[in-house]
């Protein structure tokens, strides 16, 4: 479970390395994970993927 705000303090008093996890949904189903960020350009293409109309 992520608690925002806590799971940072844990870490950082727990000295665990820490890395960025995106999860893109869309209507309540996991489209995509990726143990990175993505950039604005990517988030665009997946936008327009899986809502054409938007």
């Amino acid at each position: 479970m992520h608690v925002p705000g806590l799971c940072w303090a844990i870490k950082k008093q727990r000295q665990f390395e820490t890395y960025f996890t995106t999860h893109f949904y869309l209507r309540g189903n996991l489209l995509l994970t990726r143990e990175d960020k993505i950039e604005e350009d990517e988030l665009s293409t997946l936008i327009r993927q899986y809502l054409p109309d938007s």
